[in-house]
Parts: C-alpha cells; structure tokens; sequence
C-alpha cells in the first residue's frame, strides 16, 4: 500500500485577491496622504488590464491613483496601487467613506470601501489646553491671594 499527497490545481481559473488587510487611514483637514492597496492574483491564469478606480468619493476629497492601469498580472504576483488623498482646508472633522473597486478583463469588479477619519489638528488641541492651563492657574492664583479667610 502507497499514499501520495496529490494536489489538484485547475489550469485557467481567475482568482484576485486582496493583501491589504486594513482600508483604515486618518487626516488632518487641508493634508495630503498616500495609502497603498495591494491585490493578488491567487488564481491559475494571467490576468489582463487591471486597474484601480474610485467610484464615490465625498466633497472635499481629491484622489489620484499610481499606476491607473496594470496590463498583466501572472498568477502569484502582486500589484500595487498607491493612492493619494489630499483634503480642502475647510471640510469637516469625522468619518468618511470612499469606495473603490478593482476590475479586469476576466473577472467581475470587486468594491471595497476606504475608511478615512478627518480628525482635528492638533494645533486646535494645543491651544485648548493652554487655555484650561491658564485658567487653572488664574484659580489657583486667586485662591492664593485671597485664601479662606
């Protein structure tokens, strides 16, 4: 009796996969960030005219992806896409969606959502300390001077 580890690979599937695990990135407002979104071609067969493209993007955000297009992609590579995010000065803080999806010339489009926290600069957070700095020192002046008496 023989055993053999037998692995059965069907030639001509498609298969893309992504290794970016988080779609997760914060800001400033009135920055400029990049974010790379990694994908893999885990299936048999080369796949052709890969590309990258945001399909809703809210006010106040301007993206620019590098390189647009990947014309073949063989089975075990990965691609790269780095994308820049650039936010007006005036947007508002909080959370954002932005939603991409990854096509090519074989397979169905995938859709993925970016999530982007505008969180407020820290300058804004330096100056509200130093006014409660300010104004628990001025307490504890006047406290001081005037005492219990």
């Amino acid at each position: 009796m023989d055993k053999a580890q037998l692995s059965l690979g069907v030639m001509g599937t498609y298969k893309l996969s992504f290794v970016t695990q988080s779609f997760y990135m914060e800001m400033v407002p009135g920055s400029t960030q990049t974010f790379q979104i990694q994908v893999q071609n885990t299936g048999y067969s080369s796949l052709t005219n890969l590309n990258l493209a945001f399909t809703s993007v809210p006010k106040g955000f301007t993206v620019n992806i590098d390189p647009v297009n990947v014309l073949v992609l063989k089975p075990g590579d990965t691609a790269t896409f780095t994308v820049t995010i650039t936010t007006t000065g005036d947007i508002n803080t909080g959370d954002y969606y932005l939603t991409f999806v990854v096509k090519a010339d074989q397979l169905p489009q995938t859709s993925r959502d970016l999530h982007v926290y505008v969180k407020p600069q820290q300058s804004m957070v330096y100056v509200a300390l130093a006014a409660v700095l300010l104004v628990v020192g001025a307490l504890y002046l006047v406290y001081r001077r005037f005492g219990r008496r």
